[in-house]
């Protein structure tokens, strides 16, 4: 019995030897080494950013005009920001642009209203940029609030600027860019 116990054990080691020579016989492409100092994101695009801001809005009415008096002010203060109005091409995909302008900017302002949260796009826009945040560890996503509403679970734990108050301490636009900081210098876009 106790020879039978003491090479119970022995079974580890052949094991161990087995899955060694089952992994070298695979192709490399297959297992491939966990690298912590590779890019946090799959499919992120190369390279520096395109844009400063992506401005994700509701069409109409104010939140239009919110998003065009943010889209003004920051490109006047040396921003490059993207607007879908303007920068998504008229044959391409709504859905394929939206995520293309959010990987391409290093933030995204979301106009954040009452229209705004009723809309499955600006939703879908907002919660691809948390998505991104948790892949590259990083937040990018930054609500500016022009209309005091309940905010969203998946909005929780993100301070925000808000731009409801009649006599602000700081100026919402001015916080704003405090929060994105200077522009970044960009490269010409290669097309």
């Amino acid at each position: 019995r106790g020879l039978i116990t003491s090479t119970y054990v022995l079974w580890v080691p052949f094991l161990v030897i087995s899955l060694a020579a089952a992994a070298q016989g695979l192709p490399h492409s297959r297992i491939t080494p966990f690298r912590w100092d590779a890019p946090a994101a799959a499919g992120r695009l190369p390279g520096p950013p395109r844009y400063d801001v992506f401005i994700s809005y509701r069409h109409g009415g104010a939140d239009t005009t919110c998003a065009r008096e943010l889209l003004d002010a920051l490109e006047a203060s040396g921003y490059r920001v993207a607007i879908d109005e303007r920068d998504f091409p008229a044959n391409a995909s709504f859905l394929e642009e939206m995520e293309r302008c959010i990987r391409e900017s290093r933030f995204t302002v979301a106009v954040i209203s009452a229209a705004y949260l009723e809309s499955g796009h600006c939703q879908e826009e907002a919660i691809i940029c948390k998505v991104l945040d948790m892949g590259d560890r990083r937040r990018r996503l930054i609500p500016f609030v022009m209309q005091p509403v309940p905010m969203p679970t998946w909005l929780y734990g993100i301070v925000g600027i808000d731009a409801t108050k009649a006599d602000p301490l700081v100026d919402p636009i001015d916080r704003l860019r405090h929060t994105i900081g200077a522009p970044a210098a960009f490269e010409a876009p290669t097309s």
